[in-house]
C-alpha cells in the first residue's frame, strides 16, 4: 500500500491557476477601463470587480485542497481496506521507510492500529488547513466588511494588522505541537501495529520488544545505536555480513536462502550480520540511523519465508 495522496491531474490545476490569475488582471483591468471612460473617477466598481474576482479565486484554491485533503484520506483507508498481503513486502516496498512500514503492518502486524493512525494524521491535516483558512479568510472578509461600510477605516486600519499577527502565532504554536507532540505516543503505536509490545522488566537505557507476527515469535533489543532482532524460526545454520552494503558469499548459503539474500547494495544494509540456527534467525546492526531495526524484521521474514517454501516444495 502506498501512503501517496490520491490527486486531481495537475495540468487542470496549473491552469486553473494561470486562467484564475489572467481572469483576476482582465476583470480589474476591464472593470476600471470602463469606470474611467465613464468619468467617474470615485466609483469602487473597479475594487469591487477586481476583489470579487481574487475572492473567488481563492476560494476555488481552498476547495481543491479541501477535495484532495478529504477525497485523499477516503482513497487510502479505501485502500487499507481493501489491501491484504499473504507473502512478505517485496523489494519494491523498500522505497521508503513508511512504505515499508505500511506493508510490514499489514503483513503481520495489527491492521486497526495503521487505521487508527491514517484518522489521527488526517484530523491532524485538517486542524492545519483549518488555521490556514482562518488566516487566508480573515483579511479577505474584513475587506468586504469595510467595502460594504460594516466596518470603518478606522476600526479597520486599528485591528486588522495585530489579528493577523495573533493568528499566525497562534497558527506557529499549534502547527509545533501537531508535529512535535506525542513522539513517545507515536513509536508505542507504531510497535504495536507491528505486533510489538515493551518488555517493562528492561532497564531504561535498554529496549526490549516481544511480540508475534504470523505464528513466528519475535524479540527486538535495542541498545543506544545497537539492535538485535530474533525471529523463532528453525533454519539451516549459516553465517553471512554485508559491511559494505552488500551481503557477501550468499552463493555458499542453502540453496533456498540465496535468492532471498541476492539484494541490491544499499547504505541500509550496511554493517548488518545474519545468523541462522536452529534456535531461529538473529539480524543485528549498529545504525545512525532511526527504526533501522525495521529492515531487519523485514529480511528475517523474507528468509523465514523463502526457506518454509522450499520446504513446502
Amino acid at each position: 500500500m502506498s501512503s501517496e495522496r490520491s490527486s486531481w491531474p495537475s495540468s487542470p490545476y496549473r491552469n486553473y491557476v494561470i486562467a484564475g490569475l489572467a481572469g483576476v488582471v482582465i476583470v480589474t483591468v476591464v472593470s476600471a477601463v470602463i469606470t474611467d471612460s465613464r468619468g467617474d473617477y470615485l466609483s469602487r466598481f473597479p475594487i469591487f470587480m477586481g476583489g470579487g474576482a481574487v475572492t473567488i479565486f481563492l476560494l476555488g484554491i481552498l476547495g481543491y485542497w479541501w477535495y484532495q485533503i478529504l477525497s485523499g484520506y477516503r482513497a487510502e483507508k479505501r485502500q487499507l481496506r481493501d489491501t491484504v498481503l499473504d507473502r512478505v513486502p517485496p523489494l519494491s516496498a523498500l522505497r521508503s521507510w513508511q512504505t515499508l512500514y505500511q506493508e510490514m503492518v499489514l503483513y503481520g502486524g495489527k491492521r486497526e492500529f495503521l487505521e487508527r493512525e491514517l484518522a489521527t494524521g488526517n484530523r491532524k491535516i485538517v486542524e492545519w488547513f483549518l488555521w490556514a483558512n482562518l488566516i487566508t479568510l480573515f483579511p479577505i472578509v474584513n475587506v468586504w466588511l469595510y467595502l460594504f461600510g460594516i466596518v470603518s477605516q478606522g476600526q479597520f486600519m486599528q485591528y486588522i494588522v495585530p489579528a493577523i499577527v495573533i493568528l499566525i502565532v497562534l497558527m506557529l504554536g499549534r502547527t509545533y505541537m501537531l508535529l512535535g507532540g506525542g513522539k513517545g505516543d507515536y513509536q508505542t503505536q507504531m510497535q504495536g501495529s507491528l505486533g510489538l509490545a515493551a518488555d517493562k522488566s528492561r532497564s531504561a537505557n535498554e529496549s526490549v520488544l516481544l511480540g508475534e507476527r504470523r505464528g513466528r515469535s519475535v524479540r527486538l533489543e535495542i541498545k543506544g545505536k545497537h539492535s538485535v532482532i530474533f525471529l523463532d524460526f528453525p533454519i539451516a545454520e549459516f553465517k553471512i555480513e554485508s559491511p559494505k552494503g552488500k551481503f557477501e558469499g550468499a552463493e555458499k548459503l542453502p540453496v533456498e536462502l540465496i535468492s532471498a539474500l541476492e539484494l541490491p547494495r544499499a547504505k541500509r544494509w550496511q554493517q548488518v550480520r545474519i545468523e541462522g540456527s536452529q534456535q531461529g534467525i538473529k539480524i543485528e546492526r549498529t545504525s545512525r540511523g532511526q527504526n533501522m531495526w525495521l529492515y531487519d524484521l523485514w529480511l528475517a521474514e523474507r528468509l523465514a519465508e523463502a526457506a518454509e517454501g522450499q520446504a513446502a516444495a
